[in-house]
């Protein structure tokens, strides 16, 4: 009976503390949910306020815009331009971003574009950006030379409600003359006798930069350039 006695005090005790280990699991885990919802409700608030970030959707829309300029498809123009924006050349909306586009891309059937720079604030987005292409049609006044570009530009459009609706740019229209023969490289570097600005080069010079500029005003006004 000592013995039965003994044994029954010995369980009661391992009983005693099993029910205290689960009081105190219970307070550990009961102190942690409220750590728990509140490190999950500030990552979802996190996430929500990434994916619903108006500048993170400009930047997209420009992306988009971009890639468009890859392919022959130009129907995403529709979703990405406002009939509102007006263009350098004073065409409107995704009609007027369409016709530069394809004019270019007639000229280089092997246009691409790659972004190197996207920046946004507000509701403005900056991009740099260099196309490469080959020069196998007419662009403009220039015939084609078969000659490869790679060119340059900058820009900032300002969107409303997810569409472009202005934007200003700037390309190396200079490199671009150069690369397809109709500036001479070393064009303003002055030199010697028979270079551009020369001694003897002067009125040959003059003659030249009367027929680029008027076929360079009309070559190098296309936002998409």
């Amino acid at each position: 009976m000592k013995h039965t006695s003994h044994v029954s005090s010995a369980e009661h005790g391992r009983a005693g503390r099993r029910v205290l280990w689960l009081c105190a699991a219970v307070l550990v885990t009961t102190a942690a949910i409220p750590y728990a919802y509140a490190t999950s409700t500030r990552s979802n608030n996190m996430s929500n306020k990434m994916t619903t970030d108006p500048r993170n959707d400009n930047k997209r829309t420009i992306e988009k815009l971009f890639e468009t300029f890859n392919h022959d498809d130009l129907r995403p123009l529709d979703e990405l331009v406002s009939a509102e924006y007006v263009g350098p050349q004073g065409g409107t909306g995704p009609a007027g971003f369409r016709t530069v586009t394809v004019g270019l891309r007639t000229a280089f059937p092997d246009l691409h574009y790659t972004l190197d720079d996207l920046l946004a604030e507000k509701d403005e987005v900056a991009v740099r950006w260099h196309w490469t292409g080959t020069h196998q049609g007419a662009f403009r006044n220039y015939a084609p030379t078969g000659k490869a570009v790679l060119n340059n530009g900058i820009a900032i459009f300002r969107l409303q409600g997810g569409k472009i609706v202005a934007g200003s740019l700037e390309t190396d229209r200079l490199g671009f003359l150069q690369q397809i023969g109709a500036v001479p490289e070393n064009v303003g570097l002055g030199g010697g006798p028979g270079a551009p600005g020369g001694q003897h080069g002067s009125e040959v010079g003059s003659k030249d930069r009367g027929n680029i500029a008027g076929k360079a005003g009309s070559a190098n006004a296309a936002p998409a350039k």
